[in-house]
C-alpha cells in the first residue's frame, strides 16, 4: 500500500503551489500592461522633410534654422533637428555634422514631433527602425510608401515632386541607392537603422525599456517569493512575530514619532501652567522625609496624579502616619493631594524637579538624592532637549540655585553662568571633605544642592569626566547634568528618540518633559 504523505509535507506542497500561482499572477500583472504599452507605442508617425533648393522650400537658405522656421514658425527647434540627424548618412551622399551646415539637395531629415507645413511628410515606423531610412527605402506601410517614392525621385533630378510614382520608380535605381537586392549602397541606410531607432525606442539588452523594466519586476517578485519561502522554513513562530513587530515599527515609526511629538508638546504646555502639582510634590516629599528617622533613607520621587500623591521608594514601617492611605504596593506611600490651605512644610534639602509623566500623572525626582551626577544617555538630540527642560524647571521653581553651563555657549534661552573649563568649577567647589568612619555611602545619599552645572553633549569626554568627579566628591554641593555616559554615575536616565525616558534607579519610564 502506498505511503500516505504527512500533514507537514502536504502543507509544504500547498505552500509551494500557492507561491507559484502568486508568482505567475504577479508577473502577468506586472509585465502584461508594460508589453501592451510597448507594442502600442512601437508604431508611430514620424515627420520628415526632403531638402530642396531654397526657392522650392520657400526659405531664405538651406540651413537647419530655415527648416525650423519653415516647419515650426520659429528657429528654436534647429538644434533639436540637428540632434535627431547628427551623423546620419544620407543616401545622396554626405551627412549632417554641424548645426550651421548648409544642407544639400536630396537630404531627408527627421523632424521633432509637432512639425507642420506643406513640406512636412509623415512615415509610419514599425519597431526599432530608423524613420528616415524607412522613408528613403520606401518600405513604410500606407502613406509611407507614397512619401518614399517622392523622396526617391529627388536624387534623380534634384527637384522631383512628392506625388509622382513613376518618377520614383525610374529615378531611385539611377542613383544606385534604391530598390532591393544586393545593392552596395544600401549598407549606410541599414547601418543607421539601429542608430535612428535608439532615438525613438530606448532599448536595454535587446528589449525596449518598458519591457525590460517589466522583466526586472518579474525577477524581483521571484526573488521576494524565494526569500519568503526561505524565511518560512528557516524561522520559528516566535522569531517571525518578532520580525513582524520590527517591520511594523519601522513602517509606522515616522507617523508614530509625529504623534508622540504632538503629545509631548501638549503635555509640556499643560505642565508649565500647573503650579499646584509642584507644590504637592514638594509637600509630599518633605512630609515623607519627616516620617522616618535620619538613619533611614527617605523617598526619592513623587508621582502626582489628579487626586492623589504617591512617593517611592518608601521604607517599611510598622505604622504609617494617619494622613497616608494604605499603599497597596510594596515600597509606595499614597495619600490625597494637599489642599490649597494645607500646612506648608519647608525643607531646604528637598529639590523636586519634574522629569516627565503622562496625561494622568507627573513624576518629580528629588535631585538631592542623585549622588552629585545625573547622566542623560540614549539619543544625543533627545538627551540635550531633556537637559534644557531640566534647567528650565530648576530656573522656574528653585530660583535660589546657581545655574551654570560648561563651555562658551548658553544652553538655549536659560540664562546661566558660563564655565569655560572644569578648573573654574573646581575652584568653586573647593577641596573634598575628609571621609569619616561610616560605611560606604549609599548610591543615593542625600546632600544639599546649591548649584547645578550643565554639560552639553559636545563637551570633550575628559572634561565631562572631571566635572562628574568634582560634583560627586564628598562635601560638594553641586549637581552635574551630563549629556552622555560618565563612569561611576548611579543615576543614568536613558532617553530614546521618541522622547521616552527610563529611570532604572526607581523603575519608572515616562514621557520626558522636552
Amino acid at each position: 500500500m502506498a505511503k500516505r504523505p504527512s500533514r507537514k509535507t502536504a502543507r509544504s506542497a500547498g505552500l509551494l503551489r500557492a507561491a507559484a500561482i502568486l508568482l505567475i499572477a504577479l508577473t502577468a500583472l506586472v509585465t502584461g500592461p508594460a508589453v501592451c504599452r510597448a507594442s502600442a507605442q512601437a508604431d508611430q508617425q514620424i515627420p520628415v522633410i526632403e531638402i530642396k533648393s531654397p526657392a522650392q522650400l520657400g526659405a531664405d537658405d538651406s540651413t537647419l534654422a530655415g527648416v525650423s522656421q519653415l516647419t515650426f514658425g520659429n528657429q528654436d527647434e534647429a538644434f533639436e533637428i540637428f540632434q535627431l540627424n547628427d551623423g546620419r548618412p544620407q543616401q545622396v551622399g554626405g551627412e549632417l555634422t554641424s548645426a550651421d551646415q548648409q544642407l544639400e539637395v536630396g537630404w531627408i531629415l527627421e523632424l521633432p514631433q509637432g512639425a507642420s507645413g506643406p513640406s512636412v511628410q509623415f512615415v509610419t515606423v514599425s519597431g526599432p527602425v530608423s524613420p528616415t531610412a524607412e522613408f528613403i527605402q520606401g518600405s513604410g506601410p500606407g502613406g509611407a510608401g507614397s512619401m518614399s517614392m517622392a523622396t526617391s525621385s529627388a536624387p534623380a533630378n534634384g527637384s522631383g515632386g512628392t506625388g509622382s510614382t513613376s518618377t520614383a520608380t525610374s529615378s531611385a535605381p539611377a542613383n544606385g541607392s534604391g530598390g532591393t537586392g544586393n545593392n552596395p549602397h544600401r549598407s549606410p541606410a541599414r547601418t543607421h537603422t539601429a542608430r535612428g531607432g535608439a532615438a525613438h525606442a530606448t532599448t536595454m539588452m535587446g528589449l525596449q525599456f518598458p519591457v525590460f523594466l517589466a522583466e526586472i519586476g518579474g525577477l524581483v517578485m521571484l526573488g521576494l517569493t524565494l526569500l519568503i519561502l526561505l524565511w518560512r522554513y528557516a524561522t520559528r513562530g516566535a522569531r517571525k512575530r518578532q520580525l513582524g513587530r520590527r517591520l511594523a515599527a519601522w513602517l509606522t515609526g515616522p507617523s508614530r514619532r509625529r504623534r508622540e511629538r504632538m503629545l509631548r508638546a501638549a503635555l509640556v504646555q499643560a505642565w508649565r501652567a500647573d503650579i499646584r502639582s509642584v507644590r504637592a510634590a514638594m509637600i509630599a516629599l518633605t512630609e515623607a522625609g519627616q516620617l522616618v528617622p535620619p538613619t533611614v533613607q527617605a523617598a526619592v520621587a513623587a508621582e502626582v496624579g489628579t487626586d492623589s500623591v504617591r512617593v517611592f521608594p518608601a521604607p517599611e514601617l510598622d505604622q504609617l502616619q494617619s494622613s497616608w492611605a494604605d499603599p497597596g504596593a510594596t515600597g509606595i506611600w499614597a495619600r490625597p493631594q494637599a489642599s490649597e490651605d494645607a500646612q506648608q512644610i519647608h525643607n531646604a534639602l528637598c529639590r523636586p524637579v519634574r522629569v516627565g509623566g503622562d496625561r494622568g500623572s507627573q513624576l518629580f525626582v528629588d535631585i538631592s538624592h542623585c549622588d552629585g551626577t545625573i547622566a542623560l544617555t540614549g539619543d544625543p538630540t533627545a538627551a540635550s532637549e531633556v537637559l534644557l527642560a531640566l534647567l528650565g524647571e530648576l530656573a522656574g521653581y528653585h530660583r535660589d540655585l546657581t545655574l551654570a553651563v560648561l563651555g562658551t555657549r548658553q544652553a538655549g534661552s536659560i540664562r546661566a553662568q558660563l564655565m569655560r573649563h572644569s578648573g573654574v568649577l573646581a575652584a568653586r567647589i573647593g577641596p573634598a571633605a575628609p571621609a569619616n568612619d561610616s560605611p560606604v555611602r549609599a548610591a543615593a545619599a542625600r546632600r544639599q544642592i546649591t548649584g547645578v552645572v550643565a554639560v552639553p553633549g559636545d563637551t570633550p569626554t575628559q572634561e565631562s569626566f572631571e566635572v562628574a568627579r568634582l560634583c560627586a566628591q564628598r562635601g560638594s554641593t553641586w549637581l552635574a547634568l551630563v549629556v552622555g555616559d560618565v563612569p561611576g554615575a548611579h543615576w543614568r536616565w536613558n532617553v530614546d528618540r521618541a522622547g521616552h525616558m527610563r529611570l532604572p534607579a526607581i523603575g519608572r519610564t515616562v514621557v520626558a518633559a522636552l
